[in-house]
């Protein structure tokens, strides 16, 4: 009888502590999957969007280019299904050189250059289809969950736009925040 009780309780122990390590592995691997691939995926495509819809054809093209380079090291790289994935597609972007890509030539520019003296009216009773009704298409989407909407201003500064959840355009701006250089900005915001 006690050789059965302890194989019983041996078995249970066993069952017990592999089922809580299966746990916590599967957990690890879903958190890795959703930093890893959903969050910057979501954020790679909003950009790429955001490009489209401003006109810059050329940029949105480099963009899907550097996008599926990354996504090909990830898919069938060493890094497949462990280390950055697709983590680091934003800083990639980054580096694009958009000096560089000649703009779509149906893409017309802008007849006045943003300031940020033209933003200065946009407050947080307005929602973000106004503003883009009024000043045009934002130039980038940042964030990683909580979406930001940057608008770009000639002399290098950007103002950065937080919309009420679920962050779309529809809903009501919480948050207008004006930085004085691009640079100042987190790549995450």
């Amino acid at each position: 009888m006690k050789t059965f009780l302890v194989v019983v309780i041996t078995t249970a122990v066993t069952w017990i502590t592999v089922s809580f390590i299966d746990g916590v592995h599967t957990r690890v691997e879903r958190l890795w999957l959703i930093s890893a691939i959903k969050a910057p995926g979501r954020m790679a495509l909003g950009q790429i969007q955001a490009d489209l819809n401003a006109g810059r054809y050329a940029l949105a093209k480099a963009e899907i280019d550097t996008f599926m380079d990354t996504w090909q090291r990830f898919y069938s790289g060493p890094d497949s299904f462990r280390g950055l994935g697709i983590g680091d597609i934003m800083v990639s972007f980054s580096k694009l050189d958009t000096n560089s890509i000649v703009a779509h030539p149906s893409s017309a520019p802008s007849p006045m250059p943003r300031t940020a003296a033209n933003f200065r009216s946009v407050t947080t009773n307005m929602t973000l289809q106004q503003v883009m009704d009024g000043f045009g298409m934002y130039d980038r989407v940042r964030g990683s969950g909580i979406s930001r909407y940057e608008y770009d201003f000639a002399d290098g500064s950007a103002m950065l736009l937080s919309p009420e959840w679920p962050f779309s355009p529809t809903n009501r701006i919480m948050a207008v925040t004006f930085y004085q250089s691009t640079n100042e900005i987190k790549l995450y915001p």
